[in-house]
């Protein structure tokens, strides 16, 4: 069993592919590593779609359709722009 839980420690301190920032790794640099701070960077960021006309948003069609981005590395290209990555 203290294998077993090794092993999980291990499989779950590494990104996977959904959550690995690839070629953008280098945009993380230099974020917060405590958690509540970092929550405050993440909330200016990104805008969830079912909340955005809360904050009086208007999501175009091609915005709407960034909902199916699914992994890190390409939120952070949508994000940053290309010129900026390392």
């Amino acid at each position: 069993m203290e294998h077993m839980m090794s092993d999980d420690l291990e499989f779950f301190s590494k990104p996977g592919w959904i959550t690995s920032p690839g070629d953008c790794a280098g945009l993380l640099d230099g974020l917060p590593s405590d958690v509540g701070e970092l929550r405050w960077v993440v909330q200016g960021l990104m805008l969830h779609i079912f909340w955005a006309e809360q904050y009086g948003v208007q999501l175009s069609p091609e915005r709407q359709g960034e909902v199916q981005i699914r992994s890190v590395a390409e939120k952070l290209r949508r994000i940053q722009p290309p010129m900026m990555m390392t």
